[in-house]
């Protein structure tokens, strides 16, 4: 079997296999969710370190969300696919059929913003991998690649409503009590 096969079969399985497994959850902050329209005009009001969710949707890389690291100047850091992997994107590339939500991290420093920022530029290439180990670092699913970039800019690891289970999940940042909705105006 050819490796590109294998790979969109191993996704297909995993993906099916996670959404068996956790189920969809509602957000508990369903007054802070926007359009990608509402977020690309409100840049100036977005900081280094964001987590930009996407809403789940109907077609096969969005039947979790997604998830992206906002650098500043429109830019975000994110894994999109495994055709893609880890790359730099512009918000004024996002799809605008879905809503987002901004997060951002209640403990923000100009030093840990600095750490993302590191982090971005020694990710960017990286593969797409969908792997169950949160601690993966030879490539990232977009939100693995949130929850590592966290972890290397803090030293410490993310407290994940769901730290027994060993993938991340767009949703699960949602959750944390690490951050808080933001509504651009």
């Amino acid at each position: 079997m050819k490796p590109k096969l294998k790979m969109i079969i191993l996704y297909a399985l995993t993906l099916s296999s996670l959404l068996a497994l956790l189920g969809c959850q509602q957000s508990p902050y369903e007054t802070h969710w926007q359009t990608v329209t509402q977020i690309q005009s409100s840049t100036s009001q977005l900081e280094i370190g964001d987590v930009i969710i996407k809403e789940e949707g109907s077609g096969f890389e969005e039947w979790f969300g997604h998830s992206a690291l906002y650098l500043g100047n429109g830019l975000v850091l994110e894994a999109p696919n495994p055709d893609i992997g880890v790359i730099y994107n512009s918000l004024s590339n996002w799809p605008t059929d879905l809503g987002c939500i901004v997060l951002r991290y209640k403990s923000i420093t100009p030093e840990i913003q600095n750490k993302l920022l590191e982090f971005a530029q020694i990710s960017v290439g990286k593969p797409y991998v969908i792997s169950f180990n949160k601690n993966e670092n030879s490539g990232y699913s977009c939100s693995s690649l949130i929850y590592s970039a966290f972890h290397y800019a803090t030293g410490n690891s993310l407290i994940l409503p769901k730290s027994n289970v060993l993938i991340v999940m767009p949703y699960d940042f949602l959750y944390s009590n690490s951050f808080y909705p933001v509504t651009l105006k």
